[in-house]
């Protein structure tokens, strides 16, 4: 009985921590996130998109670069930069490597399932009023399994949208553990 109380109030905290202008951000980031991606064998594609990462009792919002290459008509490979400016007191960022295994349906839907390695690194900058500033930078590695979708809108023009689990281990810190991540965006093809 006492566990279920301290899970509903664990729940409450994180409800409460997302506010009506903390929605507002991730539906303005999400609708004007841009990307352009590969959708056929030797495609390049360079993008940009807007993001949310939750784990633990904090959400986090992003934006992040990448750059793509279809290694076939089903096999793509992406370079991931994503970033997390500050909020509650620490920054994140994230750079990684994904293959992607493309899984076309039509020609306008294209779901795929994603696996990716990559650095990950937390910057805390802690005020402790009168005591000072407590400043640490850590750096750790994090394993990404994760699946996404293409929605073609126009023959260049394609939304797309990704969820991955990310499991970060940092060696100096006890703050690994796993992140949720939610990307959106409209993709433009060259």
């Amino acid at each position: 009985m006492l566990k279920s109380r301290l899970k509903l109030r664990n729940v409450e905290t994180i409800v409460s921590r997302l506010t009506v202008k903390k929605v507002a951000v991730i539906v303005i980031a999400l609708s004007v996130s841009l990307s352009a991606l590969s959708q056929s064998k030797g495609d390049i594609g360079v993008g940009a998109s807007g993001m949310v990462g939750v784990g633990g009792e904090y959400a986090h919002f992003g934006f992040g670069g990448k750059l793509l290459y279809n290694v076939t008509d089903f096999i793509r490979l992406a370079g991931e930069f994503d970033f997390f400016p500050e909020q509650d007191s620490f920054s994140w960022w994230d750079a990684s490597a994904y293959g992607h295994y493309l899984s076309p349906l039509n020609d306008k839907f294209v779901p795929y399932l994603l696996v990716g390695l990559g650095m990950t690194g937390l910057e805390m900058n802690v005020d402790l009023g009168k005591w000072g500033k407590y400043n640490e930078s850590v750096k750790g590695f994090v394993f990404t399994p994760g699946a996404g979708f293409d929605l073609k809108l126009m023959s260049n023009l394609i939304f797309n949208v990704e969820g991955r689990f990310k499991f970060i281990n940092f060696k100096d810190i006890d703050v690994s553990g796993k992140r949720v991540y939610l990307t959106a965006g409209l993709v433009f093809i060259f």
